[in-house]
C-alpha cells in the first residue's frame, strides 16, 4: 500500500470527523464518562462486598474459636474437679471397686458426648 495513499485517506477521515456536529461529541463524551464511571462504581461495590464479607467470617471463625475453647475448658475443669471429688470420698471409705465403676462410667459418658 502507498504510504501517501494511507496519510490521504488518515486525514481524510479527520476531515470528516470535523463534520460531526458538537453536540453528538459531547453526547458521546458524555455517554463514555458515564460507562466509566459506572464500570468504577461497580468495582467499589464488589471490592467492598468481598472485604465485608471477610470481615464478617473472620468474625465469625474468632467467635466459634473462642466459644470452643471455654466449652472444652470447662468440661475439662468439671471432670477434674468430679474425679477429685470422687477419689477423694472414695478413698476415704475404702470402696475401689466403685471408683473404678465410677471412673469408666465417667469415661465412657465423657467419649459418648464429645466424639
Amino acid at each position: 500500500m502507498n504510504i501517501r495513499r494511507h496519510a490521504g485517506q488518515v486525514l481524510t477521515n479527520l476531515n470528516d470527523l470535523r463534520l460531526v456536529p458538537n453536540s453528538v461529541v459531547v453526547a458521546a463524551a458524555a455517554l463514555v464518562v458515564a460507562i466509566v464511571v459506572l464500570v468504577v462504581v461497580v468495582v467499589v461495590v464488589v471490592v467492598v462486598v468481598v472485604l465485608l464479607l471477610v470481615v464478617v467470617v473472620v468474625v465469625v471463625v474468632v467467635v466459634v474459636e473462642v466459644v470452643v475453647v471455654t466449652v472444652v475448658v470447662v468440661v475439662v475443669v468439671v471432670v477434674v474437679v468430679v474425679v477429685v471429688i470422687v477419689v477423694v470420698a472414695c478413698s476415704s471409705s475404702g470402696d475401689r471397686l466403685s471408683l473404678l465403676l465410677y471412673l469408666s462410667y465417667t469415661a465412657s459418658l465423657y467419649l459418648a458426648i464429645h466424639v
